[in-house]
């Protein structure tokens, strides 16, 4: 079989599995994430505004979601009227883009077929990626900008030309308006690149993604400081979630004021604040509960580190579906640890992806950590656990090239 018939019959899996999904799920009651996003989409899509509150409720501007996911579903909205499925329908066509790019990336770091064909195949079936495009949350919209942003770099470092490196930007603006604390991930492109660019044109790009990044973002910044009468970069729903993450209340995750173990009398004190002040009070008294016992929070940390990756260690004991995915996320990076460890792969695309494995620990582990907010570096350790597969009896007998850059 042809490689390109190969990848092909993967896209259609993907793309099968993924219309299933959301035939199966279209109709669901909104939530977690859901019900916030659709009531801001709906709001816009109406002509209120970029604001929360729905039907008789008093209406207020907001930014406790990023504007890019949310005018993804109010163009939806406007256009189709408040159907779930045509938004669905979208998420499930970038989905099956996000595994096409994930074949690119495989293929130029690998220089091999195979590799890249298992890295598509271990994405067209991951099941929270399928299970993400049939709800009504970011993820779906994240994996993608970050993956085209990956992509984008790539390029420029094979051949320095300024398009890739805006295309580059424009793709983690894109994620930053959904996800901020991604914004300086431009920095982490450039490192990765130091030995192929050099230090000064390392730099150059590092700058140059920073502020294409900025400038994706200004208008929502500009609005929010409109709006607010204050800085506010990102979104106020950073503040309950470092708070909700240090365990507040019985030594449980918050992930919101609903949360049965949040005492009443706190929460009404919460819902008389404003969006901001409530945001900036969580910030400070999240801030507290670290300063009173700093080793207590460094071993909770650890746990979100493993929340974050193995989807284990919640407060709760784990489901069996959370034992199955926490068992398939072991063999995945045990088999991206031998694909490291066997080299073969670009330079770049190495430190590139565990540079970024690193980050999103980072800027992740402070919060409230869910494996959902990892997903979008999972793509790009699918290469690596590829190659690591097919240097195991009976595949490492195949002869392995260098990839083209390095040939």
């Amino acid at each position: 079989m042809s490689p390109h018939r190969g990848l092909l019959i993967i896209l259609l899996v993907a793309l099968a599995l993924r219309v299933g999904m959301v035939v199966r799920e279209a109709d669901h009651v909104l939530f977690g994430d859901e019900p916030s996003y659709t009531e801001i989409a709906l709001n816009v899509a109406e002509g209120h505004g970029f604001q929360s509150g729905h039907g008789d409720e008093p209406r207020t501007p907001t930014a406790m979601r990023g504007p890019a996911y949310v005018l993804f579903l109010a163009g939806f909205y406007r256009t189709f009227g408040h159907h779930s499925w045509p938004p669905m329908a979208a998420q499930v066509l970038l989905d099956v883009l996000s595994c096409w790019v994930t074949y690119r990336l495989a293929r130029r770091w690998f220089g091999r077929e195979a590799p890249a064909l298992l890295a598509a195949a271990l994405f067209a079936v991951y099941p929270l990626f399928i299970i993400g495009t049939a709800h009504l949350i970011a993820e779906t919209l994240t994996l993608a900008s970050v993956l085209l942003s990956v992509l984008a770099f790539t390029h420029y470092v094979d051949r320095p030309r300024p398009q890739s490196l805006l295309l580059a930007g424009l793709a983690l603006g894109l994620c930053a308006l959904n996800k901020p604390q991604v914004g300086a991930a431009g920095v982490v492109f450039a490192l990765a690149a130091v030995p192929r660019l050099g230090w000064a044109r390392a730099a150059r790009a590092a700058v140059a993604l920073t502020l294409v990044v900025a400038a994706t973002m200004a208008p929502w910044i500009i609005r929010n400081a409109r709006v607010f009468h204050a800085f506010v970069p990102g979104v106020t729903q950073g503040g309950i979630s470092f708070w909700g993450g240090t365990a507040p209340f019985q030594e449980r995750a918050v992930g919101g004021l609903g949360e049965p173990w949040v005492p009443d009398s706190l929460r009404q004190a919460l819902n008389r604040m404003g969006e901001l002040e409530r945001s900036r009070w969580f910030y400070r008294d999240g801030m507290r509960i670290v300063r009173e016992d700093p080793a207590r929070y460094a071993m909770l940390t650890a746990r979100k580190v493993v929340r974050l990756w193995f989807n284990l260690l919640f407060d709760d004991p784990p489901s069996r579906s959370s034992l199955l995915l926490a068992a398939l996320h072991a063999v995945l990076f045990a088999l991206a640890a031998l694909g490291f460890a066997r080299g073969g792969a670009d330079p770049v695309g190495t430190r590139l992806t565990l540079g970024l494995v690193l980050y999103w620990t980072v800027l992740h582990v402070p919060f409230v950590a869910q494996v959902r907010y990892a997903l979008p570096c999972l793509p790009l350790l699918f290469g690596f656990a590829a190659a690591g597969l097919l240097g195991l009896p009976p595949f490492s007998h195949r002869s392995v090239h260098p990839p083209a850059a390095l040939a």
